[in-house]
């Protein structure tokens, strides 16, 4: 079992870390720069709570927690033109690189979303494999660059954990959501393909 945190909120650092150590455990921590406690200049987006400043990150990486790439601004990155979704990866794994020290090997996508473009682009930055979400167990026919992971909420009950953990009552506990996840990435598809024919009619 892999435990995964994406965004970097600050209960990670007064909750989590605590009872990682606890329990001689470890994690994957995804961090969205751009919504940092103390980003600075480089603030884009709007975090949803309260976030870690980059104190308190570097204390997480010098306890062993992988620290991940997940954007500047948690954009949907498979809604950006090329150009923006570089500057997305680049901009998030420099700064993150910079203030840990250390190369950064995994990236979850912001929301899960991903598609053939944003992978080559995932890729492309020196990522050794990236996680989205889709709800279900990671499998070795998923490649590297999208890895599915389970969501743990904060309405999951104990009893819940551990069917999940055990590969229980996936079906159940997460058949809504797989699909509407199914219609939102048709959804996606047809912004993108519009956005595509825009361009091509201003032209």
């Amino acid at each position: 079992m892999v435990l995964t945190f994406d965004d970097g909120y600050a209960d990670f650092h007064g909750t989590v870390l605590p009872l990682l150590a606890d329990y001689g455990a470890t994690a994957s921590l995804y961090v969205t720069t751009g919504w940092l406690a103390d980003a600075g200049p480089e603030r884009a987006g709007r975090p949803l709570g309260e976030m870690l400043g980059w104190g308190q990150l570097a204390e997480v990486a010098a306890q062993g927690v992988e620290i991940g790439g997940h954007g500047h601004s948690h954009a949907a990155l498979d809604q950006l033109p090329g150009r923006s979704l570089h500057e997305e990866l680049r901009l998030n794994q420099e700064l993150l690189e910079q203030r840990i020290q250390r190369p950064l090997a995994t990236f979850g996508y912001p929301f899960g979303y991903s598609d053939a473009s944003v992978r080559r682009a995932v890729r492309g930055q020196g990522y050794r494999g990236a996680c989205a979400v889709a709800n279900a167990f990671a499998e070795p026919r998923q490649g590297p660059y999208a890895l599915s992971r389970l969501t743990v909420r904060r309405s999951t009950g104990l009893a819940e954990f551990c069917a999940l953990v055990q590969g229980h009552s996936l079906a159940r506990l997460y058949g809504r959501d797989r699909l509407l996840t199914r219609g939102y990435a048709l959804v996606r598809r047809g912004r993108r393909l519009a956005g595509r024919v825009g361009l091509l009619s201003a032209n």
